[in-house]
């Protein structure tokens, strides 16, 4: 399946409900947040529950990232899920004051059939998010078990 870029607007992406779609974002802020956090606010932000989160690596038909470089306060996260509104924020606010931007968003598809928007297509899509989830936490324990041995 090919991906087609979605270019953003000035503050948003127009996407279509029920679309499945991929996104590369950099996280910053206060604290590095959690994978749980991650997920809440993007699903508040109008992605349905299926959405997978990739804290390292990537599916081997992800598209071509056009991203900037990070910055050392910055990790990536790339996504997949489906999508229930009609605009996609490009800046998503995280509770612990820090963002997500979305740099790299792509329409990945219409959901499978018979898979409403919000239920999981794991089947089709690989991984599943808990799975994710936890790899995201690791990562995330891992990152602060090393900030711990600075110290």
């Amino acid at each position: 399946m090919s991906d087609r870029i979605i270019r953003a607007g000035f503050t948003s992406y127009a996407v279509s409900p029920g679309g499945v779609y991929r996104f590369y974002a950099t996280v910053r802020g206060a604290g590095p947040g959690t994978p749980v956090e991650y997920w809440r606010s993007l699903v508040a932000a109008g992605f349905g529950r299926d959405v997978h989160l990739w804290p390292a690596g990537r599916p081997a038909d992800w598209p071509v990232e056009d991203v900037p470089p990070l910055s050392s306060d910055e990790i990536v996260l790339r996504g997949e899920g489906t999508f229930q509104g009609g605009k996609l924020p490009t800046a998503i606010a995280l509770p612990s004051g820090g963002s997500a931007v979305i740099w790299n968003l792509w329409n990945h598809g219409e959901a499978p059939r018979g898979v409403g928007v919000g239920q999981s297509f794991a089947s089709s899509a690989g991984p599943t998010l808990p799975l994710g989830l936890v790899m995201l936490a690791l990562l995330g324990l891992a990152a602060t078990a090393r900030k711990g041995d600075r110290r």
